[in-house]
């Protein structure tokens, strides 16, 4: 079920302001969708209590798919196919080289990579750089890495990864199957990318959570 969210109380959840006496967001690390009320789209708060954060895929209509990938949940909006995850430093922590930002991306991003390359030998890799994106009033701006894999021989195979930082530890990584061209892909990724805000917890507890 898809909830429907107003401007007014987007703009609320979306305040930078923290406070320390404020119970923390429910810490579920499960999803829930909003539709917004003001424009074609769908909010995705993804519940981690303090770290809880959310981003925004455009579209008319929603729908989940759990069946493709088991264990895992799509977002089909409109013709787009989305996955979005978070990945704890931990798991890719042997693959890090050096400090910083890019250094932790490009960590991750192999490390999603050698696992491609494991399942899929003829996967093909293209890196498509790294640039800034706005997060909620932030005076700096934060970095989002994109790549993609294409299988040769097969039409339309190919699959685009954005991914971010969540915290220190946490990247979040979004993923969009089988866009029609790369420009729509890269577009879409952006326009997520810039939606990417963390929810303060002090206004968790004026959302009634699916």
């Amino acid at each position: 079920m898809v909830n429907r969210i107003s401007r007014s109380l987007a703009s609320v959840l979306l305040c930078t302001a923290a406070t320390s006496a404020s119970a923390a967001c429910p810490d579920t690390d499960k999803v829930s969708v909003f539709a917004s009320a003001s424009f074609d789209g769908f909010h995705l708060y993804h519940l981690l209590g303090p770290r809880t954060y959310r981003l925004t895929i455009p579209g008319k209509s929603f729908r989940t798919d759990t069946q493709q990938i088991p264990g895992h949940v799509l977002y089909m909006v409109d013709d787009k196919v989305v996955q979005s995850e978070h990945v704890e430093r931990r798991f890719f922590a042997s693959f890090v080289r050096g400090d910083g930002e890019v250094a932790t991306l490009d960590a991750q991003a192999r490390y999603e990579q050698n696992f491609i390359g494991s399942q899929l030998p003829d996967a093909k890799i293209t890196e498509l750089g790294t640039r800034n994106r706005t997060s909620g009033g932030d005076s700096k701006p934060k970095l989002f890495r994109l790549w993609k894999y294409e299988v040769p021989g097969v039409a339309g195979a190919r699959t685009y990864f954005l991914s971010t930082l969540l915290d220190a530890d946490t990247v979040i990584m979004v993923t969009l199957w089988e866009p029609e061209t790369e420009d729509q892909a890269l577009e879409e990724l952006r326009l997520i990318a810039g939606s990417l805000q963390p929810v303060p917890a002090e206004h968790c507890d004026k959302v009634k959570w699916p």
